[in-house]
């Protein structure tokens, strides 16, 4: 297995603990809300594009979570 594979699993199972231990969030008529959609209107945003993985932009972003989680290699 390649590194930069088990450094992804790894960050996908500490998100997924993360998820399982959230709180159940509900909306304003109080129905159970998923957890990234709750994350997800906390942005403020209507909708999200991917960023292309040889962009200057997903660079930034992979070293931010590297710095800060130490998960991707």
């Amino acid at each position: 297995m390649c590194p930069n594979c088990l450094n992804l699993k790894l960050f996908v199972q500490e998100v997924a603990q993360k998820l399982i231990q959230s709180p159940i969030l509900a909306d304003e008529l109080g129905n159970a809300v998923n957890p990234l959609d709750a994350h997800f209107r906390s942005l403020g945003l209507s909708s999200m594009d991917p960023v292309p993985a040889r962009s200057d932009e997903f660079a930034t972003l992979q070293s931010y979570v590297k710095d800060t989680h130490g998960i991707i290699g």
